[in-house]
């Protein structure tokens, strides 16, 4: 059925009041009123008009509200003239006299409805005569124009192009250099420098012009630059002179005569002699040796000071001792530690530390035994402060003045003899000072000799926890109170026998999980592995079982069951935690589960019952029951690390020869400057 043709009426509801393009909406009375405050459209005419429409499209309808609701004309209405003047409905729009009187059927051809009946794609506006889509819609409303186009002339240069286009659109030319110029980096001034097609670039700068800003590197920077990074003085100036050479960069002037003070600033409390020391505490097999040794000359006074430097009361605080031979080089060193532990610490300049570490005395090539290390304690003056030991297994038996690993009673914590490790129990009293004291002074008073040693608890030698036998004799505190449980070396020990005996009977299953686990041998003859490739070990337990978690030898299901649990042990137990972080009655159910595991293994599998194993069946336990605390506030690592740390530190400036009449003071200078930089709390580029 053939559509109705638009009628008159119906065709102003389709034509824009404002602007004579198509309309989509119906004009309200108040906008009626507003376009009577904003135009002159309705001065002439009343909208009720014929010759009016009475529609409006949505960008007339917009901006009219727009201009309503902010009482001021804030949007140009979009009203067409011609030849500079105004459109008029009265005069534009002309309509038969018998449409004025009726609205019926017939065709009408005024301009309202010429407009309502263009096609908006194919036809061209009837008033404005160009196609619908390009009637300018921005601003006020003018007849379409064509304008000239910008087109590159290849027969012209590149400047004379650039000026035609500045002449044809000179808003785009400023849009585009307005972009450039933000794009374009500045000098540190603030300068932006362009060049001209003669003559020097131009300086401009956007706003007022700031002063570049000077960086100057302090005192403190550099030396905790070094600190940080094992940095020498030597190398230390050298980045003086690099950071002086850039502009705007400085170093605080003085820096060349500063770092040698700052590095000498403990050399008042640290001497060094050539001592006397033995190669053996058997004096059959003893030889003496002269070495060099830097010493500090009372380690109270310097525990003092650098607590005045670090800001803290040396009273609040602990301090842990580390003795140990490692690197060619006996190191006695030492902790300023909160009572608590350092669990809450941050990563970085922790309390517990190697960059915190203080050496007390340093001697290259110094045996472990119990007569140097009594130099050690006599040459520091140890005795003056309160202090606990983080030792190894063997320091431990030197410091408590008793006989090797294979002696009768070995374990330093009680008098459980060896032939009872395998059983898991605890068979002996605790040893406590005043028994270590009692025993030795027995074995001095009856001229005893080494053979006799058992019947004294294997203590042959003056204990070191206190300066005379007098009083350690009144000192009935336990032993492990002053060298609690060594972690770290149990950690070692443990995973070193199992990965032997599992190598034993199946060399290529262990090999495939040393493989697995990343874990490398230790360049150190002594053990063969250290303890991160340990730990990697422990982890990687689960290479011997198959998909479905069951294990591929059925043989190994014992040990895989002892390393597990002391796995476990190691994750619970041998932590940084403070006593309210650590669940004792967890960490006594770990400990159980690997004594039973392990005790399997010593019994049936004869896996050796090393004292590292009766430390932790019996000694763990009790250390936590009374610390409440986790093991890795006391482990001897810190220790440990030393020697690397240091090693590092004088790598290329320590004599090698330690025979050198240089050597000595060499040493010295060395220890003072590894001091002082480890005498603040805090760096300040951390």
């Amino acid at each position: 059925m053939p559509t109705k043709p638009l009628d008159h009426e119906r065709s102003r509801a389709k034509v824009c009041l404002v602007c004579l393009r198509k309309a989509k909406l119906k004009i309200s009375q108040n906008q009626l009123k507003g376009l009577k405050v904003f135009s002159d459209l309705l001065n002439s005419i009343r909208p009720e008009d014929k010759r009016v429409p009475n529609g409006i499209c949505r960008t007339c309808s917009d901006d009219l509200n727009k201009n309503i609701k902010s009482e001021s004309y804030v949007k140009p209405l979009k009203i067409p003239e011609k030849d500079g003047k105004p459109f008029c409905y009265s005069k534009e729009v002309l309509i038969a006299p018998r449409t004025r009187s009726c609205s019926g059927d017939t065709a009408c051809s005024c301009l309202i409805c010429q407009i309502a009946k263009a096609n908006y794609i194919t036809d061209p506006h009837p008033y404005y005569n160009v196609p619908f889509n390009e009637i300018i819609k921005l601003g006020a409303p003018k007849i379409y124009a064509e304008k000239e186009k910008f087109q590159w002339n290849y027969s012209l240069s590149t400047i004379e192009n650039l000026e035609i286009l500045k002449g044809i659109e000179p808003k785009k030319v400023d849009q585009f250099a307005g972009q450039h110029f933000k794009q374009k980096e500045a000098s540190p001034g603030g300068s932006k420098y362009y060049s001209q097609v003669h003559g020097k670039p131009f300086a401009a700068s956007m706003g007022k012009k700031e002063k570049p800003v000077e960086i100057e590197f302090t005192h403190d920077e550099m030396e905790d630059l070094a600190v940080k990074g094992h940095i020498s003085q030597r190398t230390t100036r050298l980045f003086q002179a690099f950071i002086n050479r850039k502009s705007h960069c400085k170093v605080q002037p003085g820096l060349q005569k500063e770092l040698p003070k700052r590095n000498k600033i403990l050399d008042e409390y640290y001497a060094g002699e050539i001592v006397d020391f033995v190669t053996s505490d058997d004096p059959k097999k003893s030889e003496d040796i002269k070495r060099p040794m830097v010493f500090c000359k009372n380690a109270q006074e310097l525990i003092e000071h650098i607590c005045e430097i670090r800001e803290q009361d040396w009273h609040e605080f602990k301090i842990q001792v580390f003795l140990d031979g490692g690197g060619d080089m006996l190191k006695f060193s030492c902790l300023i530690v909160p009572p608590n532990g350092c669990a809450n610490e941050k990563a970085g300049r922790k309390a517990s530390g190697v960059n915190q570490l203080i050496p007390l005395a340093f001697a290259p090539k110094v045996p472990e035994n119990y007569y140097n290390f009594r130099i050690f304690f006599i040459k520091t003056l140890i005795w003056l402060l309160a202090f606990f030991m983080s030792l190894d297994g063997k320091a431990k038996r030197i410091v408590c003045g008793m006989q090797n690993a294979a002696c009768t009673y070995p374990c330093t914590d009680c008098k459980t003899p060896r032939k009872d490790f395998h059983t898991g129990k605890k068979t002996g009293a605790t040893r406590t000072v005043s028994d270590l004291a009692h025993d030795y002074e027995r074995y001095w008073l009856d001229e005893a000799n080494k053979k006799d040693s058992p019947d004294y608890y294997n203590v042959i030698f003056l204990p070191l926890f206190f300066e005379t036998l007098e009083e350690m004799k009144a000192c009935h505190i336990p032993v492990f109170y002053f060298c609690p449980p060594s972690t770290l070396h149990h950690i070692l020990g443990i995973v070193e026998l199992y990965h032997d005996k599992l190598a034993e009977r199946w060399p290529a299953e262990t090999t495939h999980w040393v493989k697995i686990s990343l874990a490398t041998k230790s360049e150190n003859p002594k053990m063969k592995f250290e303890g991160p490739s340990c730990i990697k070990l422990l982890e990687s337990v689960n290479a011997f079982y198959n998909k479905n978690g069951d294990p591929k030898i059925i043989e190994m299901i014992p040990y895989l069951n002892a390393l597990k649990s002391f796995n476990e042990v190691r994750k619970s137990c041998f932590v940084c935690a403070e006593p309210e972080d650590i669940d004792v009655e967890e960490c006594k159910e770990k400990i159980e589960k690997f004594t039973s595991d392990s005790l399997v293994l010593i019994k049936d599998f004869d896996v050796n019952a090393i004292n590292k194993l009766h430390e932790c069946h019996i000694h763990l336990t009790e250390w936590l029951e009374e610390f409440k605390m986790g093991l890795g506030n006391v482990a001897e690592g810190t220790g440990e690390s030393a020697h690397q740390d240091f090693s590092k530190f004088c790598q290329g400036r320590l004599l090698k020869n330690i025979d050198d009449p240089g050597y000595l003071e060499c040493l010295r200078k060395l220890v003072v400057e590894y001091a002082s930089k480890h005498r603040k709390k805090k760096l300040s580029i951390d």
